[in-house]
This record gives structure tokens, C-alpha cells and sequence, in this order.
């Protein structure tokens, strides 16, 4: 898969200069890593997690978007790589959209998370540990306080 100006985005590598990128490239890359991360923390993807994770990606992606089978390969890339590292990548680009989205904006993507994490059915630690780090990267002091007031609000609100 080609991103913009020719780079492989499945490469999951911040580009050096990826901070001077466009805050839309910038969010597309944030939301894609922390994807993968996601996909990936519970050791299994059902096809129920497929589907929102391409749902989740392509709405941000000028159509056609990723296929399935563009996605597997993303998805066999990021397996290879250590947890630490990818953790450390979605981190740093969480990081740097954060300036780019108000409060509110910020509750949005943790709570597109929470609803990659629980969209096979389940919510497992590995995933709340993703869904945490996301919320203190994207800059909120309390961290566990945002989920627990995502929780209770449901997904309509």
C-alpha cells in the first residue's frame, strides 16, 4: 500500500519529518497505528474487528480505501514488530496530533478505540492498556477517568 508521495504507509516508521506533514496525513497515520495497536493486543481479529477497523481507517482514506488483504499485510507487518515499539510509534503520533484536536475531539478518538476493542464481543486488558495509553498520549491527566466516563455514557452519546 502507497500513501501520499510515494511512501509505504504499512511501514508503521515515522518519516522525519512527518510532524511537518498536513494535520489530515498526520491524523490518518495516528489512526492507522493505533488501529493496528489494537487489532493486534488481543492476539486475534474476528471478522466483526475486521470490519471496524477497515470502517475505522477508510473513513479518513480518499476512496477506494485499503482492501481486506491490504490490511492483512499492515496487520502482518505490525505483528513483526516488538509490542514496544509499535506502542512507542501510535504513542509519538498521538502525541502530535493532539495540539490538532480539542478536548472533545480527543474524547472522540478514545471512544473509537473503546469501540475497536470491544467490537468482536469482548474487552480485554491487553486492549484497555492500549485505550489508556492512547488517552494519556493524546494529553489527558486522568487517563482512566475519560474511559470510565466513556463507559457510562454508551455508544449514542
Amino acid at each position: 500500500m502507497e500513501g501520499r508521495e510515494g511512501e509505504a504507509i504499512n511501514d508503521q516508521a515515522i518519516p522525519a519529518h512527518w510532524s511537518e506533514k498536513p494535520a489530515e496525513e498526520r491524523l490518518v497515520l495516528a489512526v492507522l497505528n493505533l488501529v493496528l495497536e489494537m487489532v493486534l493486543a488481543d492476539s486475534r481479529l474476528t471478522v466483526e474487528e475486521l470490519d471496524a477497523a477497515l470502517e475505522m481507517v477508510n473513513f479518513y482514506l480518499d476512496p477506494p480505501g485499503l482492501t481486506v488483504e491490504d490490511f492483512g499485510e499492515m496487520v502482518a507487518d505490525a505483528a513483526a514488530r516488538p509490542p514496544d515499539r509499535r506502542s512507542e510509534i501510535t504513542g509519538e503520533l498521538l502525541e502530535g496530533i493532539a495540539g490538532d484536536l480539542d478536548m472533545e475531539g480527543r474524547k472522540k478518538f478514545v471512544a473509537v478505540a473503546m469501540a475497536l476493542a470491544g467490537s468482536d464481543g469482548s474487552f480485554m486488558m491487553t486492549e484497555m492498556a492500549v485505550v489508556l495509553n492512547a488517552a494519556k498520549r493524546l494529553g489527558f491527566d486522568d487517563p482512566e477517568a475519560v474511559v470510565a466516563e466513556l463507559m457510562t455514557q454508551g455508544p449514542s452519546e
